[in-house]
């Protein structure tokens, strides 16, 4: 911002989705009509976060008896402090702000002067009711503080839990396709269509691949929209999470992995994808915990580095834990950290979805050769999978995440309704890992055979899809039927 703006404090009512959405009618016009120079909106510590970061280079005067409450009686200082995430703030030039002022109106928006920003020291200066309440410099407040130093204990990394199959039981004489049975009804694995639809996820009519995907509902492994109706540019968004390996370090970096290849399932492009990340962790009480955290953060800045793929936002949860009134156990939470990804995809239409397209069709599983693969040969495998799917070569893509490579053509065929045929000539170190979560895989289904991959790279011929409507495997087969039942029958609320 240059010089002196305005401040403005739009009121929405949490749960109003008419209200929120004239906000944004308003947001969104102004932006167009070029009358803000700079928003954020009032979540934790409320205007004191939103004006304190806003005008770090400035300073700032705020008059707090001027902002809205949303109910009476509150002193200075909780109107300075009190979070109010239905609340936006804004930057506004002298010269627009009649303008923004009516236009708030013809939308049944509130806006509300409260302030300026820039003061002669760079100072925050707030009042209320014409008393100076407070006066602190910008450079302290953001500066000036000194910050502790806290310890951190690294220990010796944690063996992996391999697979969601790990806490699975299972009788020894019994088959691949009855632990398929039980994999698929893993809630870890399980349809999440009652969760899903709890919530909005068509987004404006603009979603071009939803959360479920095919005549089977399947699991779909990204959601494209297309925001501009004018074009067919469109926004892929992704997420992986990974609590059950236990070791910081790999959780982190498998974390990211799932993310980008999810994204890159669909057609999103590495070179113009982004991550955030958000981090949930039981707490950072001591020494043991704050190395946990020091491993993930050195986990997502060696696999941004890898990758070239930037974190550009982020949030954090750092104490997830509760004690037991009765019998004093403090239960913690897994340290776990979620990763979104969005991308950019061209054009939409050539998006890719993981339900198996045509009879007869190659399914093949493409992964690092090693099974604790370098963040540059995950890089190796995300970039073949991107020429693949770019090129046209690819009719369907699936990441082989929890379950392993062998529920991922199970949930392919439930996507699909449509079955395969497990070539019976498939290699004993691809049979006995067949539920094995490969970091950086992917179940791909084409038209023709692969001829040849990059070095340090498997590409191994699974199979062929089938009409018939059955998974057949290593002379069993069960239909396809009854694995979309178990699949969708745990979490049928």
């Amino acid at each position: 911002t240059s010089g002196h703006a305005d401040e403005f404090s739009h009121a929405v009512q949490i749960g109003n989705a008419i209200t929120q959405k004239r906000m944004m009618d308003v947001l969104l016009q102004a932006r167009d009509l070029g009358l803000f120079s700079a928003l954020t909106d009032c979540g934790a510590g409320g205007l004191s976060s939103a004006v304190g970061e806003m005008g770090a280079e400035l300073g700032a005067q705020i008059d707090l008896d001027l902002v809205p409450l949303k109910y009476a009686g509150l002193r200075y200082d909780e109107i300075w402090i009190s979070e109010a995430q239905e609340r936006m703030v804004l930057s506004v030039p002298q010269e627009h702000v009649e303008a923004l002022l009516n236009l708030s109106k013809s939308e049944d928006v509130e806006a509300t002067v409260i302030g300026v920003f820039g003061t002669p020291a760079h100072e925050l200066v707030l009042r209320y009711a014409g008393n100076e309440v407070a006066r602190m410099s910008m450079a302290f407040l953001h500066d000036g503080i000194p910050m502790p130093t806290r310890q951190a204990i690294v220990t010796k990394s944690i063996p992996a839990s391999e697979s969601v199959v790990a806490t699975i039981s299972h009788s020894p004489d019994e088959s691949t396709l009855q632990q398929l049975i039980r994999v698929l009804s893993h809630p870890n694995v399980a349809s999440k269509h009652a969760i899903i639809r709890q919530y909005d996820h068509e987004v404006r009519g603009g979603t071009v691949i939803k959360p479920l995907v095919g005549v089977g509902e399947g699991p779909g492994d990204a959601t494209v929209l297309r925001p501009k109706p004018t074009s067919f540019k469109g926004v892929v968004l992704s997420g992986g999470m990974v609590p059950h390996i236990l070791d910081s370090y790999e959780m982190a970096q498998a974390s990211i992995d799932e993310a980008i290849r999810n994204a890159v399932c669909v057609g999103a492009s590495l070179r113009t994808m982004a991550i955030l990340d958000n981090f949930c962790w039981p707490g950072v009480h001591d020494a043991l915990s704050m190395g946990t955290l020091v491993r993930a953060c050195e986990a997502c800045r060696d696999a941004s580095l890898a990758f070239s793929i930037p974190f550009i936002s982020g949030k954090d949860s750092l104490h997830n834990q509760f004690t037991d009134t009765d019998t004093g156990r403090v239960i913690r939470i897994l340290p776990t950290l979620l990763i979104s990804a969005i991308g950019v995809i061209n054009d939409v239409r050539k998006c890719v979805t993981m339900d198996f397209k045509q009879a007869g069709n190659h399914v093949i599983v493409i992964r690092p050769a090693s099974k604790s693969p370098s963040l540059q040969e995950s890089l190796a495998v995300h970039q073949l999978a991107e020429s693949l799917i770019s090129s046209g070569t690819v009719l369907s893509c699936h990441d082989i995440s929890d379950g392993g490579y062998l529920t991922a053509a199970a949930e392919m065929c439930i996507a699909s309704g449509k079955g395969i045929e497990i070539d019976a000539n498939l290699p004993i170190s691809i049979i006995t890992d067949c539920f094995l979560e490969h970091r950086a895989g992917y179940v791909i289904e084409t038209s023709r055979p692969l001829t040849s991959v990059p070095s340090g790279i498997d590409a191994v011929s699974l199979g062929t899809v089938q009409s018939h409507g059955d998974f057949a495997f290593k002379g069993d087969k069960i239909a396809v039927s009854k694995l979309h039942a178990a699949w969708s029958s745990t979490l049928d609320w």
